[in-house]
């Protein structure tokens, strides 16, 4: 109701928001090198609202299982999925090496936003840091899709080639940070 006692289509959709949306103190930032899909996935991602399988057995969603759906070990929480499982960390590792540089292992999202806010990088090395940890985080939620889902989209072998390869696009065509695929590939700092 409003103020004045009527019934209004905004007051029931105010109060149906104060008590459905999570509440968050912190901005989202949207990155304009990034397809609108992925920004969306980080978003969710942030909130802890992606439909990994604890996440769906909290909200009293029937689940046959909540162990990890790549490797079936440890419970599928969105940190587990994303920085903890032993697939992922394999790929996390080859990040790394590909980036050459110190990046520590990280053990959710906002524990990558600290690292990055404190490290001493270029605005463009930041970006393209940016970038292609989103790109990867993307890569194993669609991975993980397609083993949930039975469709898989690439073989487990080939994802941090896809991983590059799409980095390299979107950066290429949204951003130019980077214009040579040799050159990315070899140095991508």
């Amino acid at each position: 109701m409003s103020s004045d006692g009527l019934f209004t289509v905004k007051a029931a959709r105010v109060t149906i928001d104060s008590v459905l949306l999570p509440v968050s103190t912190t901005t989202t930032t949207w990155y304009k090198f990034l397809p609108r899909k992925v920004n969306i996935f980080l978003w969710r991602l942030r909130l802890n609202a992606l439909p990994v399988r604890w996440n769906l057995s909290a909200k009293g969603i029937e689940v046959p299982t909540i162990v990890c759906s790549v490797y079936n070990n440890g419970v599928e929480t969105q940190d587990h999925a994303f920085f903890g499982c032993s697939f992922v960390s394999e790929l996390w590792h080859k990040l790394r090496v590909w980036f050459n540089c110190s990046m520590p292992i990280f053990v959710s999202w906002d524990s990558f936003i600290v690292w990055l806010e404190g490290v001493q990088l270029s605005i463009k090395d930041k970006d393209q840091i940016i970038a292609s940890v989103c790109t990867l985080l993307w890569v194993i939620w669609r991975f993980r899709n397609g083993i949930v889902f039975n469709d898989l989209f690439c073989s487990r072998s080939s994802l941090f080639d896809v991983v590059r390869l799409l980095v390299f696009r979107w950066i290429k065509h949204r951003s130019h940070l980077v214009s040579n695929w040799n050159l990315w590939v070899s140095m991508p700092l």
